[in-house]
């Protein structure tokens, strides 16, 4: 599995992480960044390192099949991250794109 994004806005491109999917269907709680707690069903968990910046990329296998979006990192534990399973984001990324 790999997530690719823009670790800590860093210039020089976008920056790819590699790591596994240890769960497919955890529900956990994040604050966001104008400080809104937001409750996140059925994420995928990766140990692949979602920086600031990373949030919004794919998480990809290495057979190249995107299989979520790089949603939140956590504070209480180190190299954890969290994903929005694809299957999940596409009917809302397909919805909003017909409007």
């Amino acid at each position: 599995m790999v997530a690719v994004g823009y670790a800590l806005d860093l210039s020089g491109g976008p920056t790819v992480t590699s790591g596994i999917t240890s769960s497919t269907q955890r529900t956990v709680q994040g604050q966001d960044s104008t400080g809104e707690v937001r409750t996140y069903r059925d994420v995928l968990q990766t140990d692949a390192a979602l920086n600031p910046g990373n949030s919004g990329g794919p998480l990809v296998t290495l057979d190249g099949e995107v299989v979520g979006i790089s949603a939140a990192g956590t504070t209480q534990a180190e190299n954890i991250g969290f994903a929005i399973a694809i299957d999940v984001a596409e009917p809302l990324l397909e919805s909003a794109t017909a409007t």
